[in-house]
């Protein structure tokens, strides 16, 4: 194991890189590099290709792991960790992105395995490969790079967008004009949010997961945003995505702008299986909203219905709620209710609705409506 600290882009940053087999003074050196990077207020980045613990040293290893995961849960609480998997992560190391803010996966060299493929399953269970497994793994990963260029970008692009620790903002991006309007009125949520954003720039996290379901963070007003998006009927992964996305931005006091226009026939989608895991995992997502740790703003630039409909809205804690003048509340589970419904009717109902704003100047209304809630939260 090698650890560093270093500057990245301004901003002081520690590092480690794991390689090979673990053993118990590698794992001590980890563990202490999350905790002098706690105490400095610095993010953390775990550059991993490990093997696993050394068998050699059986549960004095395992214990050592064990600090390490109780060392990077409590660094979350104040810095955030970036988990880099640039080779084969296997066994107890494979909890270190896990358990992570954000994860890099280096196309076709990264990999997580839990477990060795021959010992999951059971006794009489087939044999799973390390392909299969890296599969299903891969959609976890936050972030994907080609080789190191796209890596160090990466890396760059993150910590621009999210603060150092919780006692400081993230770092202000470059001027663009906040009068701005949108080039149209398209709906569609990925090019609102882009619309919207400094110069167009917009960090997705988890491009490649449940596309009903966008996440990420853009510059507005020089300033660092949360955005979350519903687009499609939601699945127990994209409910887990936008909960794990706005939990971060609770933890880290960023300012989240929710956007909806749920272009599906129905709100969720699952199989008869899952209807207790998406039960669950949609009463995490209202939890998650319902937090007053940062200014929370919503806009529904179409149809927002059924449940969804309170996931960002006012009655679940946004500070602020707009609506196109093309969208629509609808309490109904079918869309085809929605062209029934006058639009200017919702904004009788003052628990969902405060305005009703031109499709064009959404940045113009966004950026007011996030100074007056940093204003009145006194100039967070």
């Amino acid at each position: 194991v090698e650890t560093v600290g270093g500057m990245i882009s301004g901003i002081r940053v520690f590092a480690y890189r794991q390689n090979g087999v673990t053993d118990i003074s590698s794992a001590s050196k980890i563990e202490s590099m999350y905790r002098r990077a706690e105490m400095y207020g610095a993010p953390v980045i775990a550059f991993l290709d490990s093997s696993g613990t050394d068998v050699s040293q059986s549960l004095d290893c395992l214990a050592a792991y064990g600090r390490i995961f109780a060392a990077i849960e409590t660094a979350k609480k104040s810095i955030p960790t970036i988990a880099v998997v640039e080779g084969k992560c296997v066994g107890s190391a494979a909890l270190i992105p896990a358990l992570s803010d954000f994860v890099v996966m280096v196309e076709n060299k990264g990999s997580v395995l839990l477990c060795p493929p021959y010992t999951t399953g059971g006794i009489d269970a087939k044999a799973v490969s390390a392909e299969g497994f890296s599969a299903v793994v891969a959609d976890t990963a936050d972030f994907f790079c080609s080789d190191d260029e796209s890596l160090s970008l990466t890396i760059r692009n993150i910590l621009s967008v999210i603060p150092a620790n919780k006692s400081v903002a993230p770092p202000a991006g470059a001027y663009d004009d906040p009068e701005r309007e949108l080039a149209d009125n398209n709906p569609e949520v990925g090019a609102v949010i882009r619309a919207v954003a400094d110069f167009g720039g917009f960090l997705e996290v988890k491009p490649n997961t449940a596309n009903e379901a966008v996440c990420g963070f853009i510059k507005i007003n020089c300033a660092s945003v949360g955005v979350a998006g519903i687009r499609g009927s939601l699945t127990v992964a994209g409910i887990e995505k936008l909960t794990n996305h706005i939990e971060f931005c609770n933890a880290f006091s960023i300012p989240l702008v929710t956007f909806q226009n749920i272009e599906e026939n129905c709100p969720f989608s699952f199989m008869a299986n899952e209807h207790a895991s998406v039960l669950n995992a949609a009463a995490k997502l209202a939890a998650a909203y319902s937090r007053k740790n940062a200014p929370k703003i919503s806009v529904t630039t179409g149809a927002s219905f059924g449940t969804p409909a309170l996931f960002g809205s006012k009655p679940l804690g946004a500070d602020i709620s707009f609506l196109w003048a093309d969208g629509a509340y609808v309490t109904a589970l079918s869309k085809e209710a929605i062209g029934k419904v006058i639009p200017q009717a919702a904004t009788e109902n003052e628990n969902f609705i405060d305005m009703i704003i031109p499709a064009l100047q959404t940045r113009k209304y966004i950026i007011a409506a996030l100074e007056f809630c940093r204003r009145g939260r006194g100039g967070m």
